[in-house]
């Protein structure tokens, strides 16, 4: 931790910040207790809020000194007690459940949830997994919020009335007597609400509720309402007992806990837990972003689990940033890790100095205060957020905070999760798997042919369709691919007999795309195509063969797609009664020169300034960075131009067949090598040095200017293939199909 010189003025600046922080954490403190201890439970509200008070002290100083940002104020959330006070409901509503042992339970489930959720951060941040709780779509957290303040207003309003807001209800909540205890904490909610927006200022709050006490007071005395009267008519929190706070342990016993109700409760606590996860995650974001600085997730959430863990064992509610104070106090001046670590010492002090005044609290503050931080939530997530995001977003933060406030805060959980897992796969669904979409006209492999079984390749190419696929593949996306490719194969004017399919870029494929992957070997077996598979990992092979996708007769597996082209490439040649294969009888070097300059006349009277020699399989015929202007004509077997890489590593750029030229762009741009070339066989080459060239020009001018001619047409050949392929490429996107000719 950075020890920082503080001037008389900052220390100054930090105490005043902290004393009024501890103002509204003591208030906060004071809203969770009764709203979560209400109705027959509200006997425990002195000591639950001693309780929540010493936890959010605790939590906040463990924070205050782990963070690694001075102003990150820690303490009670709105959300969990939302939706332990939905419990506490559930508990009061028991009548198999004595007051000892529901106060007991609830106790008891207040610490297992604080617990959990410290040890789930905690988890989160050892293992660092905590940037994978940045993953939930924004619209899911948005209904969990939202769904979270409109429990808090329901809550609110059972707190205030002892009656939960319902259809049937309404009548019974609209009485006089009964619309006194709930309508003016909504009516001064929402005006205090409104005020905080429009006057943007830190005392706006304290100072409207303290107005609010004295106007309740006032009213009392004008009305002739005496204390004792406010108190048994349920306006003002009961006073302490006469034996002090602690008094009130007699009512908690851990004999008394109902273990039972704890386990059916498991669902609502980790519920809980998901949703304060995913609000720490969203906090320390905002965080971030507002003081303009960078944190590490996993080293907050550790920080926070910890503080959570020390809160438990006090009784405390879950805690984790309040990013809004945070981000206020520090625009306000706060210089220092000061300001966080007096205020938790300021509120124990107050709650302690003022616990005798609890008595005095009207609760129409207090519901004021939870209105102000439901409508909160509500504001942002179900009006603000309207605005800034798309229609289908929006409307799934509407559904999911309608299930929640239906059905609760358990089922809307799960839908949520359920409506997440749906919407990503629905959204993945529709991203384009196929990075580009070849045909064998323009896609070909890394074989240098001779131009006449080149010119057969760009006739037949048509029948040879390459998918180069990427990103994850699952169900939904593989069943895209397939109707895809469907549709592209139904839409060529030539018969399709062969499908490459490149997952080079592929990152995984799920079980669910197997199936997928096997309807497309089915729909491949009745078109009588042929399936070609490349660029798979050693894994997700084995699990297609598992799968029997992969198989000998109608599908198969190559390392690379230029491989697999090549194989499809030697396919259509054959088909088209062309044999271009090396190890078939070999031909001469006069046959191989009329192949390449195509007229006989003229290749015999070019053959003279050739040097026929032979070559051993692996010997090198150039090598990278040699200064030799040979020209090379391949007579028979193969040869390869290798990139050497350094440290040993080499990369093959071409193969050539019998009758093809390689070597002429030394000569040509006078030039050092840029690739080796080997021999990949027993090889016959026909070698035309550049002196032979310069000696071609001067004797016969005219067989050298077809020579040179040949030469630019298989440059510039070269170049036109590979400017289509980078068009494709860099396009990053399937082309359209060809219109019908």
């Amino acid at each position: 931790m950075r020890i920082k010189q503080l001037t008389a003025h900052q220390v100054l600046a930090d105490l005043f910040l902290a004393m009024l922080s501890s103002v509204i954490t003591v208030l906060g403190t004071v809203a969770f207790a009764g709203l979560i201890f209400s109705g027959p439970l509200a006997k425990v509200v002195p000591l639950a809020f001693v309780t929540f008070l010493a936890g959010t002290a605790v939590s906040a100083l463990v924070v205050g000194l782990l963070s690694r940002f001075y102003c990150n104020l820690s303490g009670a959330q709105d959300q969990p007690a939302a939706i332990l006070a939905t419990f506490a409901s559930g508990l009061t509503s028991m009548s198999i459940l004595d007051e000892g042992a529901a106060i007991s339970t609830m106790f008891a489930v207040i610490v297992l949830s604080t617990a959990s959720f410290g040890l789930a951060l905690l988890l989160l941040g050892v293992l660092r997994f905590g940037r994978y709780t940045q993953l939930v779509p924004y619209p899911v957290i948005g209904g969990f919020l939202a769904g979270v303040g409109v429990l808090v207003l329901i809550a609110t309003i059972r707190f205030q009335s002892g009656i939960t807001p319902s259809l049937e209800s309404l009548p019974q909540l609209f009485s006089g007597q009964t619309a006194l205890r709930w309508l003016p904490s909504l009516i001064a909610g929402s005006l205090l609400y409104w005020g905080m927006n429009r006057f943007r200022h830190v005392l706006f709050l304290p100072i409207a509720l303290i107005g609010i006490v004295i106007s309740f007071y006032i009213v009392a005395s004008i009305l002739s309402v005496s204390l004792v009267s406010l108190r048994e008519s349920g306006f003002v929190f009961r006073s302490l007992p006469e034996g002090g706070v602690f008094d009130a342990f007699k009512w908690i016993s851990f004999t008394k806990i109902d273990w039972s109700v704890v386990l059916d409760g498991l669902g609502k606590i980790g519920g809980l837990i998901l949703v304060c996860t995913i609000g720490a995650s969203v906090a320390t974001t905002a965080l971030e972003i507002g003081a303009e600085t960078e944190l590490e997730p996993n080293h907050e959430f550790r920080a926070h689990g910890l503080a959570n863990l020390a809160a438990a064992l006090v009784g405390g509610l879950p805690a984790f940033t309040l990013t809004g104070p945070s981000l206020s106090y520090l625009r306000l001046g706060a210089s220092s890790r000061l300001m966080p670590l007096l205020r938790p010492l300021f509120s124990l002090a107050l709650g302690a100095a003022g616990l005798s005044l609890l008595g005095l609290v009207p609760k129409v503050m207090v519901g004021t205060l939870l209105v102000v931080f439901a409508f909160g939530l509500m504001d942002e997530w179900l009006i603000r957020a309207r605005h800034r995001l798309g229609r289908s977003d929006y409307v799934l933060i509407l559904l999911i905070t309608g299930i929640i406030a239906l059905v609760g805060f358990l089922p809307g959980v799960a839908a949520g999760i359920l409506i997440a897992a749906l919407d990503f796969q629905v959204k993945y669904s529709r991203l384009n798997v196929i990075k580009v979409e070849l045909s064998g006209r323009n896609f070909r492999s890394d074989v240098e042919r001779s131009p006449r079984a080149d010119s057969i390749l760009r006739e037949v190419g048509e029948r040879a369709l390459t998918f180069e696929i990427q990103g994850f593949i699952f169900f939904g996306s593989a069943i895209g691919l397939l109707e895809h490719i469907r549709k592209r194969i139904g839409a060529s004017t030539q018969k399709i007999e062969f499908v490459i399919l490149g997952f080079a870029n592929v990152d995984g494929l799920d079980a669910a795309a197997h199936f997928a992957l096997r309807k497309l070997k089915t729909f491949a077996k009745a078109q009588d195509i042929c399936l070609l598979y490349s660029g798979l990992s050693s894994n997700a092979a084995k699990d297609l063969q598992t799968a029997n996708i992969l198989d000998k007769d109608l599908s198969l597996y190559f390392a690379t797609t230029a491989m697999a082209a090549e194989w499809v490439e030697d396919r259509l040649l054959k088909q088209s009664g062309w044999d271009d294969d090396p190890t078939s009888a070999p031909i001469s070097a006069e046959d191989a020169l009329v192949s390449v300059i195509e007229e006989r006349d003229k290749a015999m009277a070019l053959l003279p300034y050739f040097t026929i020699r032979d070559i051993r399989a692996g010997g090198t015929v150039f090598h990278q960075g040699d200064e030799d202007y040979d020209t090379i004509l391949l007579v028979r077997g193969t040869l390869s131009a290798h990139l050497d890489l350094g440290g040993g590593q080499s990369v093959r750029l071409r193969k050539f067949l019998p009758g093809t030229l390689t070597g002429e762009m030394a000569f040509y741009t006078d030039r050092k090598r840029s690739a080796s070339l080997m021999a990949d066989t027993d090889a016959t080459i026909g070698v035309i040095s550049g002196e032979s060239l310069l000696r071609l020009n001067r004797e016969q001018p005219a067989v050298a200017a077809e020579f040179h001619l040949m030469t630019a047409r298989l440059m510039a050949q070269r170049i036109i293939s590979m400017n289509a392929m980078l068009r494709i490429l860099l396009a990053n996107r399937t082309p359209r199909a060809a219109p019908a000719r």
